[in-house]
């Protein structure tokens, strides 16, 4: 998949665009694979295998140009990404980031709904509150992170970090970015996301879920956004529970589990809503 995702990308690329592979595995095989792209300088090596966020930063303090683009070694990219990407920056100076729409992918098959089809425009995004709502509202579509576009800000660039939401880091990473400027989501696909068993947003993480609330909570300017993580909670502690239903909890869990679940109980009012229009 890697291959396919950094042909897709060589293709897309224009004359003056540098393409990188920071190969972050424990072995040999992604070396071998991608032998000839290392002989073209396309390729680094870490000398030791980073975590997972620390490789994110890693790779972000050794960007040199203006704009950067972090994609996932199984998506592709369209051939006319890049070039709209351009356009885009063209368009909206100003953003601070630019995300581009995805097709979903299943498999090798390269068509599907798209992951935002909400969306009946570009988007412009100019509050941390407006796109911590989007990100917390379940009956919301956003643009996918691998399709994000981000602005070098130099020492003002902002840093992943664990504490702000573990498997979330990634939304509390983008959430950063507004507060340094406005995004812009593109309407129109740049990329095919691929999607299988595997992706890390198929499974709930309750810890995450408390720590990405938090953050949020933290720097948000509006007292509204107290209902849409009171939604946020509700909607993963209860997909948590689908998910895990059938097996023996943990201790860990069980006290995260039963702590969101005092939360909720601690709201009555909502939580009968809830439950009555279930029950519709």
């Amino acid at each position: 998949m890697a291959f396919q995702a950094l042909e897709s990308i060589l293709r897309s690329a224009p004359p003056g665009v540098r393409v990188i592979v920071s190969d972050n595995s424990t072995n040999a095989s992604v070396e071998q694979a991608l032998l000839s792209f290392k002989e073209r300088g396309l390729y680094r090596r870490r000398e030791k295998s980073f975590k997972a966020l620390d490789h994110f930063n890693q790779v972000i303090s050794e960007v040199q140009s203006d704009y950067f683009m972090m994609f996932h070694d199984d998506d592709i990219m369209m051939e006319d990404c890049i070039q709209n990407f351009n356009l885009a920056i063209a368009k909206y100076p100003q953003a601070v980031a630019i995300a581009m729409n995805a097709v979903k992918m299943k498999g090798e098959e390269l068509k599907g709904p798209w992951h935002n089809s909400q969306l009946k425009d570009d988007f412009i995004l100019k509050s941390f509150d407006e796109l911590a709502e989007m990100y917390l509202d379940f009956r919301k579509e956003i643009n996918p992170f691998p399709g994000y576009l981000y602005k070098n800000l130099g020492a003002q660039s902002p840093r992943i970090s664990h504490r702000n939401g573990r498997k979330y880091a990634d939304v509390a990473f983008v959430l950063n970015y507004i507060q340094r400027g406005p995004i812009v989501w593109l309407k129109n696909p740049g990329l095919y996301y691929r999607q299988h068993e595997n992706n890390d947003s198929n499974v709930i993480d309750l810890k995450g879920v408390v720590l990405l609330s938090k953050f949020i909570q933290s720097r948000a300017q509006a007292k509204r956004i107290e209902k849409f993580i009171l939604e946020f909670k509700f909607g993963s502690v209860f997909a948590w529970w689908r998910q895990n239903m059938n097996r023996t909890f943990t201790k860990r869990e069980r006290t995260l589990f039963f702590a969101m679940l005092k939360y909720l109980v601690s709201h009555p009012r909502f939580v009968f809503d809830k439950v009555m229009a279930q029950l519709k």
